[in-house]
């Protein structure tokens, strides 16, 4: 999970009035162009960037208690139970002043849950969950172009197909809140972060 602290901008649409924080969730499948969008919009609107994957090598390289926790997990091949990951998030969180956005997190209803839990017990929220919403085939062709070598068609659609079972459902959860904002992902870097920027006016999404 990336974690970086950019200092806070005076400019800011996202802002509801009176409110002085704003908290969010980027959803989007394996070449959607997520981290690099999570990058812009944390900058842009000052917000703390938590990515799950790197707040682990955070953790550990740090040798916190919970880093070492999470290792001794990930040395035996399991997944790092959902308890020790809100722990970490909610250590990061506790220090933001801004406002942040979730990368990478919640992957299940049951983690969006827990998180709800713990952030309403610190009297936080989210406000808006966007998803980049990008066609299977452009996927495909992205990946494929750069070249690497676990990125054979094949198995590119196994992971969008895991990715949807996964996270569709994390998805609705939070559609039925009215939360989420659906956001075309297929168009260049900057088109897609200007979509962004729209879709969250001052005031709130309408």
């Amino acid at each position: 999970m990336k974690v970086f602290w950019v200092p806070k901008l005076p400019v800011s649409n996202l802002l509801e009035e009176g409110r002085e924080i704003v908290n969010l969730i980027l959803l989007g499948p394996p070449g959607a162009g997520k981290g690099t969008q999570a990058e812009k919009i944390a900058s842009f609107f000052s917000l703390t960037h938590i990515s799950t994957g790197e707040l682990f090598r955070q953790e550990v390289s740090k040798k916190t208690s919970l880093g070492m926790q999470a290792k001794g997990f990930m040395d035996r091949g399991e997944l790092v139970p959902d308890e020790i990951v809100l722990a970490m998030i909610q250590s990061v969180i506790s220090e933001s002043q801004n406002g942040f956005l979730l990368d990478g997190f919640p992957r299940n209803v049951e983690q969006a849950k827990a998180l709800g839990t713990m952030l309403g017990s610190q009297n936080l929220r989210i406000d808006h969950v966007l998803s980049l919403e990008v066609p299977e085939d452009v996927i495909v062709e992205r990946m494929v172009s750069r070249g690497r070598s676990d990125d054979h068609p094949d198995t590119i659609k196994n992971r969008l197909s895991v990715y949807r079972e996964q996270t569709q459902p994390v998805k609705e959860f939070y559609a039925e809140q009215g939360l989420v904002h659906e956001v075309n992902g297929s168009q260049k870097v900057d088109t897609v972060f200007d979509s962004i920027c729209q879709l969250l006016p001052k005031g709130g999404v309408q």
